[in-house]
């Protein structure tokens, strides 16, 4: 989790926002779930191939990365604030609607 945390940092040094609503956040959320060899050089940077293999590996994709009980309580730990500011979108989206004369259906909304 270190290393995404340093993934992270990277991304903020490079002065790119890397939140869901930008372009640049779209595009690094796309690279790292579709690719394996992308996800493992920003999520592990310069981790050797041979440490994704066998017993006790490294998870190799995002989907292995969010599955892994190692990361479990890391994970569980930063999902409330994630879940905050997903509410908060879609409150902010319903809003605007509202304001638009435009109303959510209730099934996208959930």
């Amino acid at each position: 989790f270190k290393r995404t945390t340093q993934a992270a940092q990277r991304c903020k040094n490079e002065q790119q926002r890397c939140s869901p609503r930008s372009t640049v956040g779209r595009r690094y959320f796309r690279k790292v779930a579709a690719s394996a060899a992308d996800f493992r050089e920003i999520v592990f940077p310069g981790t050797p191939p041979s440490k994704f293999e066998g017993a006790g590996c490294l998870p190799g994709t995002l989907s292995a990365f969010l599955a892994e009980p190692r990361y479990a309580d890391a994970l569980m730990e930063r999902w409330p604030p994630v879940l905050r500011k997903a509410h908060s979108v879609l409150e902010g989206a319903r809003k605007s609607g509202e304001r638009d004369g435009e109303a959510m259906p209730a099934e996208t909304e959930r």
